[in-house]
């Protein structure tokens, strides 16, 4: 389920799902993501407690490993991470009973989702990490970048339909900020939701499109 990577500054065990770009990205950046499958956690915790979860356990490695704190501040800091999953699950459009439930009572296209809730969190972690204890909440005054996340051949094998109700969250996703960007040989899973199609073919370069949403 997980795997043990080396940083410049430490080990962190991230879900065998899920890579990330910079293990210690600079404080008050958003780390790139890539996710290349569906999340397999256990149904010890409800798909919302994992989002949680994978919130706070990146939070604190960014915070033990890039900020010099030995753990994060346990009730200001939890209490965001709490708010920006549930956040994140809404813009993704992940069903509120669901993110009660367990990850096996999910159906495909709401595991996918759960996946990419979960890659929102690690994503903004640096961010968090490096808030001031006293600004560490949601309000008007709080400014939070939206996640960068990168999806390798995630909907390649899938079905078309299953891709659709993702898509619906993911566009909305970006809408509000988040920076998408997809490695497909399924280009057209992805057209309703292009700003930009660059064509590669031997690691070269073929085209470049820009598109209007």
């Amino acid at each position: 389920m997980t795997r043990e990577v080396e940083g410049l500054m430490g080990r962190k065990v991230v879900p065998s799902w899920m890579r990330v770009g910079l293990l210690l990205a600079p404080a008050g950046v958003p780390q790139p993501v890539l996710l290349d499958g569906k999340p397999d956690f256990d149904n010890t915790r409800t798909v919302m407690e994992w989002i949680v979860q994978v919130g706070i356990d990146s939070v604190e490695h960014h915070c033990k490993n890039s900020v010099g704190q030995e753990q994060m501040d346990s009730t200001a800091t939890a209490a965001l991470i709490r708010s920006l999953a549930q956040d994140f699950a809404s813009l993704l459009q992940l069903p509120t009973n669901q993110c009660s439930s367990v990850p096996l009572d999910l159906s495909p296209s709401e595991q996918y989702l759960f996946g990419i809730a979960c890659g929102c969190m690690v994503s903004v972690s640096p961010i968090i990490a490096s808030m001031p204890l006293e600004s560490a909440s949601l309000d008007e005054t709080t400014s939070i970048p939206y996640p960068i996340i990168l999806f390798d051949e995630l909907f390649d094998t899938e079905y078309s339909g299953t891709v659709d109700k993702c898509n619906r969250g993911i566009l909305n996703l970006i809408e509000h900020g988040a920076v998408v960007v997809s490695a497909t040989h399924r280009p057209e899973y992805f057209g309703s939701m292009s700003s930009r199609v660059i064509t590669l073919s031997g690691g070269n370069v073929l085209t470049v499109e820009r598109l209007m949403l």
